[in-house]
């Protein structure tokens, strides 16, 4: 794993929009950091199935499940950062450590759980904050604070304590090759670990199931 969190693309989040630059989480994007492109796909073989791959592979192309990871380039601090977009290695890497995604220190954590933001929206499912999915790593109390300020969604922000954040996919783009190249689709769902079409996937974010939830106040 430790080999991985060292390669990766950009995706959408909803986190900060515009803060102040002294804010800027660990996890933005900054427009110095290319991402991999698409000619740089291949369909290779394994264990007799057909899957993605790079023509040119590295051991942390992949994860600790055999999913094709978005290469990104690693230059935070030079140019603009991008608050839209998270970059995908140091969102895997707090998503998997449960760090917090502004400062990249351990997030807060009590007898409640890790504590998450996440907000209301109409495609919730009945269970929702039960069963939810993020991609959205969780944030220390400091943190929490600042990003439930600046936020445009902040009057929608709910605090949660998850006491069972469970690793469980991934988002990313599904390819399939054409005569001229390459095809994307980056309107697929999350992606369970084990699902077959993740032969044809490259990942950028890091999807986590809340799991033993709580509605709390923000501390």
């Amino acid at each position: 794993m430790q080999a991985f969190l060292s390669g990766a693309k950009e995706a959408r989040t909803p986190g900060l929009s515009t803060p102040p630059r002294s804010v800027i989480p660990y996890v933005v994007r900054w427009d110095s950091e290319a991402s991999s492109v698409e000619s740089d796909l291949e369909i290779e073989m394994h264990r007799g199935r057909p899957r993605l791959g790079y023509k040119l592979p590295r051991r942390e192309d992949r994860d600790g499940s055999d999913v094709l990871w978005a290469r990104q380039g690693q230059s935070p601090g030079v140019g603009k950062p991008q608050f839209a977009v998270m970059h995908s290695q140091r969102q895997y890497a707090c998503m998997y450590a449960l760090t917090c995604q502004v400062c990249a220190e351990p997030a807060s954590h009590t007898a409640d759980g890790y504590l998450f933001l996440s907000w209301r929206e109409d495609y919730r499912s009945p269970t929702w904050p039960e069963q939810a999915l993020t991609t959205q790593p969780p944030l220390c109390e400091e943190h929490a604070r600042t990003a439930a300020r600046l936020c445009p969604h902040a009057p929608h922000y709910v605090a949660l304590r998850v006491g069972l954040p469970k690793l469980w996919g991934v988002l990313g783009t599904a390819y399939v090759p054409t005569e001229d190249g390459w095809a994307g689709d980056n309107t697929i769902p999350e992606l369970r670990y084990g699902d077959p079409r993740l032969d044809l996937v490259v990942a950028s974010l890091l999807v986590r199931q809340l799991l033993k939830v709580k509605i709390v106040e923000l501390p």
